[in-house]
């Protein structure tokens, strides 16, 4: 094989692989998919345009801070100064369980697709929440920083019942929609964590609430799908209730504007 010809393969070798790669990440199975957001989707998909958003008002978050520190830059070092100013504006909540997640607006969206690294907080959570169409249920999609943008990392759905009946019918929906990759929990979905792990499977499906027959607004189910590069990580000390992964700075991208001192401005 000639130089030019072995320059040839060489390269058409290169773009197979790499249109297998980018096809893989836009075409997920469908065991990985909720109302077309997907595990691994950028949030610069068009799909993210599509939903309104909703930020729950009782759970916001506006932390008081005055001085350098509170800046964006100091917040965000490392991003041109249009950019990091932009981040001001981003809206937190402190979620069920006392954790603080960074949640996705209509008016915000834009800003979130700048992000490509947080210094401060690496494993910055951020999530989005909406009402699924027509069936009304509230749906949340997790999404962490990665090299190329923030990506979905993990999907949930709680869906409410009044009865066992209803519950096993709701079982017997998902079970025709994602088959054997996801775990069918006949506890409490908080203990699922360590059976995903044994199992392999991609998430899990079950009460997450008790049953209460004398409130039916009271009881739930959820539908969890989870990033199946990630769930090797999955440990028993993680954050159950939450969904949490434990520590993995080996997964998230620190420029070199992180690890070094920045001068003050």
């Amino acid at each position: 094989m000639t130089g030019r010809r072995l320059r040839a393969w060489i390269l058409g070798s290169f773009l197979s692989v790499a249109a297998t790669f980018v096809s893989g990440q836009q075409e997920a199975p469908a065991h990985q998919c909720l109302d077309d957001f997907c595990i691994g989707q950028n949030i610069s998909s068009h799909r993210f345009d599509d939903v309104q958003w909703l930020v729950p008002t009782k759970l916001v978050n506006r932390d008081q801070c005055t001085g350098h520190n509170c800046s964006p830059e100091a917040e965000f070092p490392g991003y041109p100064s249009d950019a990091s100013g932009a981040f001001e504006h981003l809206t937190t909540i402190t979620t069920f369980d006392m954790s603080k997640a960074t949640v996705i607006t209509a008016s915000t969206l834009g800003t979130l697709r700048k992000l490509r690294y947080d210094c401060t907080h690496p494993e910055r959570r951020v999530i989005g929440i909406y009402r699924s169409k027509p069936s009304g249920y509230l749906t949340i999609v997790g999404l962490r920083i990665f090299p190329d943008g923030l990506r979905v990392y993990r999907l949930a759905r709680q869906f409410p019942y009044r009865n066992q009946a209803e519950l096993i019918s709701l079982s017997h929906t998902v079970k025709s929609s994602y088959g054997e990759a996801i775990l069918y929990y006949p506890y409490l979905t908080s203990n699922a964590y360590s059976d995903v792990i044994q199992q392999r499977k991609d998430g899990w499906f079950g009460r997450s609430s008790m049953f209460n027959p004398k409130d039916a607004a009271d009881n739930t189910a959820e539908l969890v799908i989870t990033d199946p590069t990630t769930r090797r990580l999955l440990t028993t000390s993680s954050d159950l209730t939450a969904g949490e992964i434990g520590n993995t700075p080996s997964l998230w991208y620190r420029p070199e504007q992180c690890v070094r001192n920045l001068p003050l401005q």
